[in-house]
């Protein structure tokens, strides 16, 4: 927002800009500047662009999504300006797509700026153009790529090949090249993709459209005559976000697809069956599923990126069509039997099956059954009752509009009065499992209409027809609730299937995070290329050699020490991003666990109680999203004013109206409000068992009160200690607070040891280290599963753990970063100050003996410098090591303890682990012996320059 501001009045393109909108409506520019000077970003719930770029030959696609605040702003801005105007509906599009252009140049500058490209590429980002200019400038101002149109002759368009100052080579849109005067006046051109023609702007080279994802509901489309049809391909079959995936893919199946279609039709054999229509559309129904399950991934938790969500009557209508198109498929059911309640019933799940995979069914299900309420009755029943009315009513309503039933209004009215009874049975009859019975149950009722009313047998076969259409809806939906039922109860209905990796295969002899397995390598390399140097120069080879050799291992040294500056700052900033997600996430868990413990007198003594704060933060993020997405909560949010926290009755009333009327009725179509609203139900429900629980036997109450009493000042502190500045080159983090200084990183890791070794137990928390404070709650949580007898706490001394071991690793990463910044720092200046030795040398021709005094006392400093940070490093590298061969020692004594010819895995583990041991050893003897080099390297350079002040070494 604020780039589109300087656009629009403070850069160079800023006349042209004005005269975008002005040309179009007078004074338009002015308006969207105030209106965009009033807009406050920085309260937009997305902060960040959503983006997706790539290319095809000559052409770029870049998509992104707008942010819903930037978008109700334009419509609200577009509707301002044009209010009024003769025009109204002719500029409104045209000053919309403007004010998209404004964006998307004010988002080319943001990105280019930001930390997306290669640091060392940024200075060569192409400027992009979006709009033509509407000022004179000369050729030679323009670089090469950039287009124009002469300002004398503006019917052809050029682009720049060869610039200059004089004379420019430029080339037109035919391919002919031409030699222009540097002075001629020129406009530049848009740098938006061009039509066919090449000469001008292609009518969809920016397009804006609401972000969709579209399944069609039929492969192929009959026309109204007979010999015509349409095959949807690509986007028109079946289109994923356009952000996670490309129907391209979709496409290319879905022409192959057609060709057989019509080369099957050129076989004699089988132009007239339908086995080449089955082929198409259950192919096709394949290719759709691929396409949906590649674009939207999980489609339900936090990570469900575009979410499938549709009214009720939506569902019925495309299930609709689909069950038209499975007419063909009549495995099982010979067309001369008549099509009772029994044959029909068992007639269907071939026709399901053959068009519908199983994840096209998680898709329908996520949609209908959220995760928690897969086994909720009255959510169940309310759904049931809701679809059975969409579809009996979109089957009634298709009835009617059948040319053959146009004449019998009096059966359609008993139809009418059959489907109002059998949904009222529905409402009152549900038993939670979702249209488990609702098949029989229409077909009996079904058949007592056609006892009752004994109409034609070509009226019963037309209407039959119909019903099992009907049946073929409700298995549909059947299936999908068996789906998300059944990966309820085996645990596997996940967010996304990467919480669902196996570990790496070298986990077991390399138990460590992928940047740490690089630490010591790193550092070790540092050492050895300094001891390799600290060699050199104390060597009596020449000194244009040992000046030359020194120069180019403290050359590779600089980009080795930065490559362990990279990994560990990545390694530190992923542990910061769990501290800082556990603090959001799992400590108010941990605060709930506790205060449940507590007896329920102890429970009056804690200040706050943290399960009703946490029904009414859920309630409030609850209201927040209702108003993002522009959809009214009063009902709901009256419902809660009335709560009475404190009686059972109430709390399950809220329950109850959430699972039976607000979830599946009143927002159904809002899929991300649903996820909030199961939020607010599950934090009614802690509500309930906390009121139903009498709690702890108040043996542990006085250390969980304490704990509670506490845990506000220890989150500020853990607050206090996060470090959530922009990451800036994709490792270094910024915003960091002087406490948190890379200068003071070894002294805060080496406190934090020696709190935590001296003082875990003591309960004073106000000056202890933060490490020291969260392993004192671990313990002291581990003592209150032992006074209160079993794990009820057991998850949660486990995350205190895990925030700990993180805590530490996050300082101890610190060490290594400053580490590894010393011996970046020493290899450059000891770059730098051979160099300077190797020119003076050069220039005066003199030896090592005869260098100036500054310059020789420079070096010796560096030396003595760099010998000191390579010593750190190899400390670092040598606990480490000696660290990792422990680990494998243990794991090579546990394989050897199994039976012997248990499998040969194990013993393909065992070698890996003796093998991985023995170069861990090689390792750890290396750093050791760089270390007593580097130690015995500088201890004999500093004896002799302490030599000539009477110190002897």
């Amino acid at each position: 927002v604020k780039e589109m501001i300087r656009l629009l009045s403070d850069n160079e393109r800023t006349y042209d800009w004005k005269r975008e909108f002005d040309d179009v409506l007078e004074d338009a520019s002015d308006e969207i500047l105030e209106s965009l000077g009033k807009l406050n970003p920085s309260k937009w719930r997305r902060q960040y662009l959503q983006t997706r770029f790539f290319e095809t030959g000559d052409n770029f696609y870049l998509g992104m999504e707008f942010n819903r605040e930037y978008d109700v702003w334009k419509k609200e801005i577009v509707h301002n300006i044009v209010e009024g105007s003769t025009r109204m509906r002719k500029v409104t599009g045209t000053i919309s797509n403007s004010i998209d252009r404004l964006w998307y140049e004010a988002a080319f500058e943001v990105i280019s700026q930001g930390d997306v490209y290669n640091p060392s590429g940024s200075a060569f980002i192409p400027k992009v153009y979006l709009i033509n200019a509407k000022k004179n400038v000369h050729l030679n101002t323009l670089k090469i790529g950039d287009s124009f149109r002469i300002s004398r002759a503006m019917d052809q368009k050029y682009e720049v090949l060869i610039p200059g100052d004089k004379k420019i080579w430029v080339r037109s849109v035919e391919g002919y090249l031409y030699s222009l005067e540097g002075d001629e006046n020129v406009l530049r051109e848009a740098d938006l993709t061009r039509s066919p023609d090449g000469n001008t702007e292609s009518k969809v080279a920016i397009a804006t459209f609401p972000v969709a994802h579209l399944v069609s509901h039929r492969t192929v489309s009959v026309q109204q005559s007979k010999h015509w049809c349409t095959f949807p391909i690509g986007d028109a079959q079946s289109s994923p976000h356009f952000m996670r995936y490309s129907g391209l893919t979709g496409a290319a199946i879905n022409s192959m697809l057609i060709n057989n279609y019509i080369g099957a039709g050129l076989n004699s054999s089988t132009v007239f069956t339908q086995d080449r229509a089955m082929q198409l559309s259950q192919e096709t129904n394949w290719s759709n599923e691929e396409v949906v399950r590649r674009g939207t991934g999980g489609n339900f938790g936090d990570d469900g990126f575009l979410r499938p969500g549709f009214k009720y009557t939506d569902m019925a209508e495309y299930l609709y069509y689909k069950a038209i198109e499975m007419d063909v498929y009549e495995e099982g059911v010979e067309s001369q039997v008549p099509l009772t309640a029994n044959t029909l019933c068992d007639s269907l799940d071939s026709r399901v099956d053959a068009m519908f995979q199983n994840a096209m069914l998680k898709k329908f299900a996520s949609a209908l059954v959220p995760r928690g309420m897969e086994l909720m009755i009255s959510y169940l029943n309310a759904v049931e009752t809701s679809m059975s009315t969409a579809i009996l009513n979109k089957i009634l309503v298709e009835m009617k509009c059948d040319e053959h039933l146009t004449n019998e209004a009096a059966f359609l009215a008993e139809f009418q009065l059959f489907a109002d009874e059998v949904i009222d049975m529905t409402a009152i009859k549900g038993d939670g499992a979702l249209m488990s019975k609702t098949k029989s149950r229409w077909s009996e009722r079904f058949e007592n209409l056609f006892d009752a009313y004994l109409p034609s047998s070509k009226l019963q076969e037309k209407v039959r027809e119909y019903m099992t259409r009907a049946h073929i809806m409700v298995d549909i939906v059947r299936k999908s609730y068996l789906v998300a039922r059944d990966d309820h109860i085996n645990g596997t209905r996940i967010s996304s299937e990467a919480e669902n990796e196996p570990k790496s295969v070298d986990y077991l002899v390399v138990d460590l995070a992928v940047e740490a397995k690089s630490f010591a390598n790193g550092l070790g390399t540092s050492a050895l290329l300094a001891t390799i140097s600290l060699g050199l120069t104390n060597s009596s080879v020449s000194i244009h050699v040992t000046i030359f050799w020194t120069i180019l291992v403290a050359f590779v040294n600089v980009f080795v020490a930065f490559g362990t500056m990279t990994n560990v700052s990545r390694y530190q900033n992923r542990n910061e991003e769990f501290r800082t997600e556990f603090l959001s996430k799992k400590m108010p868990r941990v605060e709930r666990s506790l205060f449940k413990t507590l007896s329920p007198s102890a429970r009056n003594r804690v200040t706050s109680n943290p399960i009703s704060k946490q029904l009414q933060n859920s309630v409030q993020d609850f209201k927040t999203s209702a108003e993002y997405y522009g959809v009214s909560c009063d009902e709901i949010l009256s419902l809660y004013i009335d709560l009475e926290t404190d009686r059972i009755e109430s709390v399950e009333n809220l329950m109850e109206k959430i699972r039976s009327y607000f979830i599946p009725i009143v927002y159904h179509k809002e899929t991300y409000l649903k996820d909030s609203l199961l939020k607010v139900h599950n934090a009614a429900g802690e509500l309930l068992d906390l009121l139903q629980d009498i709690g702890g036997n108040g043996e542990a109450d006085d250390l969980f009160v304490m704990m509670l009493e506490k845990l506000p000042t220890y989150n500020m502190r853990l607050q206090n200690s996060l470090q959530t500045g922009p990451i800036k080159y994709g490792f270094r983090r910024e915003g960091k607070p002087m406490r948190q200084c890379i200068m003071f990183a070894p002294f805060r890791y080496w406190l934090f040891r020696i709190c935590n070794a001296l003082f875990s137990g003591n309960d004073a928390s106000c000056w202890l280290p933060v490490s020291t404070v969260t392993k004192s709650m671990c313990i002291n949580i581990q003592k209150c599963n032992e006074y209160i007898g079993g794990n009820k706490l057991k998850c949660e001394a486990r995350d205190l753990k895990e925030l700990f071991y993180a805590t530490m690793e996050s300082a101890h990463a610190s060490t290594v970063y400053f580490v590894a910044c010393l011996s970046f720092t020493f290899a450059l200046l000891s770059t730098t100050i051979n160099l300077v030795t190797a020119i003076v040398i050069r220039t005066q021709s003199i030896s090592r003996d005869e260098l100036p005094a500054w310059l020789d006392l420079t070096r010796r400093c560096i030396q003595g410098g760099s010998a000191v940070a390579s010593i750190f490093a190899a400390l670092c590298a040598l606990e480490y090591f000696i660290k990792l061969l422990y680990h494998q020692r243990k794991v090579i004594i546990a394989t050897e303890e199994l039976p012997q010819g248990i499998s040969k895995t194990v013993g393909k583990v065992t070698y890996i682990a003796r093998l991985q041991s023995f170069i861990s050893l090689s390792r750890a003897l290396a750093a050791a012996l760089s270390v007593s080099a580097l130690a015995c390297g500088f201890i004999f350079n500093l004896s002799e320059d302490l030599s000539p002040w009477g110190v002897k070494g």
